[in-house]
């Protein structure tokens, strides 16, 4: 079952993201932290499956952090949260190596549809984005097709609840993209 570190510097997102989070019964461990300092330190601490990061922490910046856990921690997916829910904070981020990137003005359906996605192993970004010709994928381009690839050896699938039977990486994805039978 997945171990799941939230990393956001505002205590009410912490508490909500959380909350959600505890309602999942295949979560096993939820940590917290406010800092980018202490979000490090649960790293090197614990071995946690997922990391929700905040792209603004007080005293590092989120893309620092996700690249320090792309290579201290290959193994640990990223979901990086953001109050701007602009499409190119997204393709930033994924280029970095987040496992997928989520505007913090989504509904709480689907933050929980963000973390069972990059728990499965798949990237994710907000639908709205898919639904114009799948845009995202060709502005990142190669490199993140490269980064799909290499991540398929990076990331195996994690095993335990409903939900996360990993396939490996692909392309950026929705499971409302999905067919039926692939939807998380």
């Amino acid at each position: 079952m997945p171990s799941i570190l939230i990393a956001d510097d505002h205590a009410m997102i912490r508490t909500g993201l959380r909350h959600y989070l505890e309602q999942d019964r295949s979560i096993d461990k939820i940590g917290e932290t406010g800092t980018g300092a202490q979000t490090l330190q649960e790293l090197r601490e614990g071995n946690w499956d997922l990391v929700i990061l905040d792209i603004n922490m007080p005293d590092r910046s989120g893309i620092d952090i996700l690249r320090h856990i792309r290579s201290g921690h290959p193994e640990t997916r990223v979901l990086v949260m953001s109050g701007f829910a602009e499409k190119q904070y997204a393709i930033n981020v994924l280029r970095a190596g987040a496992s997928g990137y989520l505007a913090k003005d989504q509904a709480p359906e689907e933050f929980m549809r963000a973390v069972h996605t990059v728990l499965a192993g798949r990237r994710f970004v907000v639908p709205r984005w898919l639904s114009r010709g799948r845009d995202t994928h060709h502005q990142c381009g190669r490199e993140c097709q490269e980064q799909d690839r290499s991540a398929a050896h990076r990331f195996p699938p994690l095993h335990g609840g409903e939900g996360h039977r990993g396939r490996g990486a692909s392309t950026i994805t929705h499971p409302a993209t999905e067919p039926k039978e692939r939807a998380v």
